[in-house]
């Protein structure tokens, strides 16, 4: 469950700095410290990282576990997909707002967000592994 919630909280914040902050100019006040925003994208996915790498012992032959750590993050990509399509709730990143712009952007916004997950949960496992053997 901690690989699980690592991941998604990174997954957050390289979202947030890969692909909302050059919409706003990069306003990184605005994005990443002002009100709830410094807790959900900014303290949070680090103090995970951090915490997940240096205090946890993860069994990385339970290969399974590695790829159910990303399983939130498509469970949102569907729910957020279907309700923009259903016109329930605002877009709210430029890949998913299917009505506005061109197919390709979708694509390649799922492209992105899919090499996103993929970095880090090598990131994760990667770092994790590395701090498991120096201990």
């Amino acid at each position: 469950m901690k690989l699980t919630a690592t991941i998604a909280l990174n997954v957050t914040f390289f979202v947030v700095v890969f692909i909302l902050l050059p919409m706003v100019k990069f306003d990184v006040y605005r994005l990443m410290i002002d009100r709830h925003f410094i807790i959900y994208h900014t303290l949070a996915p680090i103090i995970a990282i951090i915490t997940f790498v240096f205090f946890e012992r993860y069994d990385y032959s339970y290969k399974k576990g590695m790829l159910l750590g990303s399983i939130f993050s498509v469970l949102y990509a569907i729910v957020i997909s279907i309700v923009v399509l259903a016109k329930v709730v605002t877009p709210p990143y430029p890949f998913v707002d299917y009505y506005n712009y061109e197919w390709w952007i979708s694509v390649i916004g799922v492209l992105i967000v899919s090499l996103l997950i993929a970095f880090t949960i090598w990131l994760v496992i990667f770092t994790n592994k590395k701090a498991q053997k120096k201990a």
